[in-house]
This record gives C-alpha cells, structure tokens and sequence, in this order.
C-alpha cells in the first residue's frame, strides 16, 4: 500500500498565520497619549475614533512606517479589508523589508486569494520575506513550506522545513510537516526518521502515528506498527478498530499468543466481528489449538460458507487434529469452488498429499504432490518435501532421482532443489554425480554451498561436506556463515 500525504488547504494555512490584530509591531512613543487612546478605542471596538485620532498621530509623524502599520491593523479589526491592504502595501513600498508589514499581507492577500494561484503566489512571496526577515518565525515559516506543497513546488518546500528543523529539532509540527515533505519526494527513509521522531515528541499524535504505520506495513516491521499503537490505545482503550489493528500487526509479527489474546478480547466485546473472529482462529492455529480454531472456523462458515479463507483454514485445524478424512474433503470442496485464488488452489492440493503421506498412500501423496510442484515460477518446498519421503518410505532411490532431476534443470540456482537432488544421488549410490552437482553450487553462491553440504550431513557423509565447504572457503577466505558451517562438520564428525 502506498503511503499517502494529504495537502493542506489554505484555511489552514490561514489558521497556521492567525495573529491578534490588537497586537503592535512595536511599541509607539512619539506621541504616547494620543497613540494609546487611539489603541484603547481600537480595543472597545470605536473604530472610526480610533482611526481618526490615529490620523492626528500620523499627521505629526508622517514618515513613521509603524503608525501606518498600526493603522492597518485597525482596518483589519474593523473589516476593511481593501483600506488594511493598500496601507500595507504603502508601509512596504517605503520599508520593503519590514516583518510584520510583509507577515499580515501575505496573510491578507492569502486570505482572499482562494484558488487563484497568481494571488496565491503573491501572497507567498511577502510570507518569504516575512520568514526572511525573522527565521524564527516557525508558524510563517510552516506557512510557507505548505504554500509551495500546494503550488506543487516540494524541493523548495523542502529546504525550507530542513532549515526550520535545523533550528528547532524539538519542535512537533516541523517534524510532522517535514516527514510529509520527504514523503512526497519518495525520500521514505528519511520520511520515517522524521515520524518516529514526531511520535517521540508526542506519542499520541495520530496523523503522524497513522502514517507512520503506513510505512511499517510497507516495509513488514510489523511489531514496530503495533508498538506505535499501544499509547492510542491506552489513551482511549474503548475505541475497539485501534485494538483489532494492534492485534492484526501481532499476528504479522509472528506473535501468535498475544495476537489471540487480543482478538478473544475484541471478539468477546463484539460477537459479529467476524474478521477478528478470523483471525481468532489463525493464531489459535498457529499455536496448534486446533480444537477451538476449528470451532470459530465452523461458525465463521454458518454465516458464509463459500468463503474460501474460512473453508481453507477449516482444513488446517482439522488436519492439525489428525482427523484425515474431514480435512481431505474440506481441501476437495475447496476446490470445487468459485473464485478460488491460486495460492489456496495450491495450498489444497500440497495439504491432500500431505493428507495421503500420513494415511501410507505413499504412490496417491507423489502423485498429488507432483501437480503443485511449483507455484508463482518458484519451487513448492512442502509439495517436493511430501513427495520425496514419500519414495523414501518405499526405498525408490532412482525414482527420487528422477523426480528431482528436471526440477533442478528448472531450477539450478535453487538451493533446496539442488540439496534434495545431491542427497538423492548420494542414496542412489551414485556419488560422483553428486560430488559434481555439489561441485557446481559453490560458484552459486554460500547459501547453496552450506545447503549442499547438509545433504552429505545427511547421509553421514562428513568426509564429503568437510571438503566441499573447505573448497568454497579457500575461494571466499572471509565468509563466516561458510566458516560456521565447517566447524559444526566438525563438531559433528568429532
């Protein structure tokens, strides 16, 4: 799943600018009595007298920028938005680099802006000098960076929010804004950094969390999603769709027991929850408690009984059970049913082997095997596994031989084809053909070298193993795993 990053609207650019119009750019002491009666009438609302005696002000200053600023600020207050920006364009036009002059314009003209990009781009600009003047102005400079994600202008957004992170490391919002900066540049990596630190800051931070699980998922970190999870949780532990997440990240993660703890709690809080009912039953599976996964699967099915996940699980409790018979009908149902993917096709037909190798049907387990020897372009490990004990039971050395033989001619870089196929010729007492096929899979690499070498372990061959991984270790001198594997030969051979 692609993780995805909302842009801001300009209202909340707008909210990210908001200011009190009431406050000064600086205080005004020229004319201090006419000025704060000016300001005090401002703040009971007594606009026109406000203006007026302010006028009086301006009148005896008329070069003062900061009277025509606070002017301004009146028309703001006062609604008159057309006056309030021609008087600070006027306080800009004589004093360009003036901070908050440039600050409440941007805001203004970003205020009636609206989809129009060319005002858009105007405000933006007094805003960059506004940041400009006054780097520490974090919410102009937050404004700014979301403007250009809005105008689609992401590197320069970008250097912006470095610059700002730079400076206030701590800082929640930078962090958030900065992350979504990365993402939208593909730079996930750094963008994860980034999150991890706003969840730090703020552990409860659920735009931050919510993504931040995003790109957990994408990258399988599982018990990292559900980690994220937990301070959600506990702040709110009545909100059962954060626990039934946490709980599908622990039974990705592999932790199958904490995962059916957590689905009994929400099954038992909400009984039609069947997809936590579900995956209920997968974890009890996991954990071989195969009776009361049986049980959730079989009530899963009474609500629909042409669900294929529910039916194929069925199959694994009951099979997990011994109970033969019920399992290969259920894997036959399965089968015969609609829209069946083809992972479950496959997952029927290796479990029917299966089901044959453990009921002795050792000739029906190969030939239900050999029709799901591959899947998806890869070799079926189970499948070739069922098969090959299969032969073994019957002491079929040769036809284990030949079993394997076009597979590894399909396969010649595999290296668990390749192993069964040396450990078979090995049994067929054909053990130069195995020592050349072993041969071959040291120029492929050490997990083929430590895999061939283990089909000599099997067959007690440790003379054998011993000189083949002495062979790739004089090729590859620093390879520890090859290093490893020789000295449990060793220990092995005593």
């Amino acid at each position: 799943m692609k993780t995805t990053m909302k842009k801001y609207s300009l209202l909340l650019l707008l909210a990210v600018l908001s200011l009190s119009t009431a406050a000064t750019a600086q205080e005004f002491s020229t004319d201090p009595s006419e000025f704060l009666i000016a300001k005090m009438a401002a703040e009971e609302g007594r606009y026109d007298e406000a203006l007026s005696r302010l006028d009086k002000v301006i009148a005896r200053n008329p070069d003062d920028e900061v009277l025509r600023y606070e002017r301004a600020m009146i028309l703001l207050d006062a609604g008159r938005m057309d006056r309030a920006e021609s008087e600070l364009r006027a306080v800009l036009q004589k004093s360009p680099d003036f901070y908050d002059g440039n600050r409440v314009l941007g805001r203004v003209l970003l205020d009636g802006a609206g989809s129009d990009r060319a005002k858009v781009e105007e405000a933006l600009r007094y805003l960059q000098a506004a940041y400009k003047s006054n780097p520490d102005d974090l919410s102009t400079g937050i404004a700014v960076s979301q403007i250009l994600r809005s105008l689609n202008r992401i590197a320069e957004a970008e250097r912006v929010l470095a610059s700002m992170v730079e400076r206030a490391p701590d800082q929640r919002s930078l962090n958030f804004n900065y992350a979504q900066v990365l993402s939208a540049l593909d730079r996930i990596p750094e963008a994860r950094q980034y999150l991890e630190k706003t969840v730090a800051i703020d552990p409860t931070f659920g735009a931050a969390v919510t993504q931040l699980l995003d790109i957990y998922q994408q990258e399988g970190q599982w018990q990292k999603a559900a980690d994220a999870l937990q301070p959600l949780i506990s702040e709110n532990p009545m909100r059962l769709e954060l626990q039934r997440q946490q709980a599908y990240f622990l039974f990705r993660a592999g932790d199958a027991r904490a995962a059916r703890d957590r689905f009994r709690t929400i099954v038992g809080a909400d009984p039609k929850d069947t997809r936590s009912l579900f995956y209920l039953g997968e974890s009890l599976n996991d954990l071989e408690e195969y009776v009361e996964a049986e049980k959730a699967f079989r009530q899963l099915i009474e609500t629909d009984a042409k669900d294929v996940d529910y039916v194929t699980s069925l199959g694994l409790s009951l099979a997990g059970q011994k109970k033969w018979d019920e399992a290969a009908q259920t894997f036959t149902k399965l089968q015969g049913m609609s829209d069946v993917p083809p992972n479950l096709i496959a997952v029927a037909r290796t479990q029917m082997a299966f089901i044959e190798l453990q009921k002795a049907n050792y000739d029906k387990a190969v030939e239900a095997a050999g029709t799901i020897f591959t899947f998806n372009d890869k070799p079926n490990v189970q499948a070739i596994s069922i098969a090959l004990e299969a032969l073994k039971k019957q002491k079929k050395t040769e036809e284990a031989v030949a079993l394997l033989a076009p597979l590894v001619k399909q396969f010649p870089s595999d290296p668990f084809v390749n192993a069964r196929y040396i450990g078979a010729l090995i049994a067929a007492g054909q053990k130069e053909k195995a020592r050349e096929q072993a041969a071959s899979q040291v120029k492929l690499g050490t997990r083929n070298v430590v895999a061939s070498s283990e089909a000599y372990i099997q067959a007690g061959d440790f003379p054998s193993a011993t000189a083949l991984l002495q062979s790739a270790i004089d090729a590859k001198t620093d390879e520890i795993d090859l290093q490893f594997q020789l000295g449990s030969v060793q220990e092995g051979a005593g």
